[in-house]
């Protein structure tokens, strides 16, 4: 179930600073640098929208939150979904909802996202992308040096 982030945030921040070094998380940020993950200086729904992804109990299984353009445009940009769970079930369904939420509910024209090459979760969007039928999948190159 999808709650407004700004009431979670110190819980996702608490979450996120026990687990941002942990190797499965080497995708969502792609530098050395960790901050918190929700910064909510104020309650608006305007410029974005961010929230808490809890199962049903009320625990916090992750964070999801997009830019809003509400001009001409009407389009969400910059999609973030971070999984801080190992329940991947519900926390994918709370992402099926966030999305069907852009179009659906919100009436959103355009969703621009992108992935880091190599991420798991690639083929997932990439199926995302052509279940729905959009143009592509901007994909950011990551590079490890030693």
């Amino acid at each position: 179930m999808l709650k407004f982030a700004i009431d979670y945030q110190d819980k996702i921040n608490s979450i996120w600073r026990e687990v941002c070094h942990e190797d499965k998380y080497k995708f969502f940020q792609v530098s050395t640098f960790r901050g918190d993950l929700v910064n909510i200086s104020e309650f608006s729904t305007w410029r974005e929208l961010n929230y808490a992804s809890l199962d049903k109990d009320g625990n916090v299984l992750g964070y999801i939150s997009y830019d809003c353009d509400r001009t001409v445009l009407m389009k969400a940009s910059k999609f973030t979904a971070i999984n801080l769970s190992d329940n991947k079930l519900e926390f994918g369904k709370d992402i099926q909802t966030a999305i069907d939420d852009i179009f659906l509910k919100y009436n959103f024209n355009k969703l621009n996202f992108g992935c880091v090459v190599g991420n798991p979760v690639e083929k997932t969007y990439d199926k995302l992308v052509k279940n729905m039928a959009v143009e592509s999948l901007e994909r950011i190159p990551m590079r490890y040096f030693s």
